[in-house]
């Protein structure tokens, strides 16, 4: 008599985990559908506001003019978004009427319009009264429209960031 002395082996085989891996893969592709993309979409606005107003401050520090951000949530003549101008006859006095040039995209001008689904709520003084536009002075501090200095928050959907008027760095809390 011949006893055949087997170990019984445990584990998958090659075929089941081959199984497992495609039933994760196919629900993987129905649930992506299903994140919440306008989450995602107003985070990246909110975050390329503010790398705008970080670059409007360089700017004006760079070339030693004032430039301004004008955020309009309404969009009035433009669509809902920001601007980024200087001015025009002079780099300290003026009308915020020369665009500012957008080289990474290739544009005449720096402004970007809001998504549809972004709402680019606020732009308002520390103490909460509206403000339509803020500008740089050629030593990056911040700048309401008659001057004085101004400590702006901005809001993007849900987001808010600061705008330091002595400074004018741009932070969130």
């Amino acid at each position: 008599m011949c006893l055949s002395l087997r170990k019984k082996q445990s584990g998958f085989t090659l075929i089941e985990l081959v199984m497992v891996i495609v039933i994760a893969g196919i629900l993987a592709a129905v649930a992506v559908g299903h994140f919440d993309n306008d989450f995602f979409t107003q985070r990246s606005y909110f975050d390329e506001t503010m790398g705008a107003a970080r670059f409007a401050q360089k700017l004006a520090i760079a070339s030693h003019c004032d430039v301004q951000m004008t955020l309009d949530p309404s969009g009035g003549a433009n669509p809902p978004g920001y601007r980024l101008n200087q001015r025009a006859t002079s780099c300290t006095s003026g009308a915020f009427t020369l665009p500012v040039a957008d080289l990474a995209e290739n544009t005449s001008h720096f402004a970007r319009p809001a998504p549809a689904t972004v709402p680019l709520a606020s732009v308002r003084r520390n103490d909460g009264t509206a403000l339509a536009a803020f500008y740089f002075d050629p030593l990056g501090r911040a700048h309401d429209a008659a001057g004085a200095l101004v400590d702006a928050k901005v809001t993007v959907g849900n987001d808010s960031f600061y705008v330091d008027g002595e400074t004018g760095f741009a932070y969130v809390p």
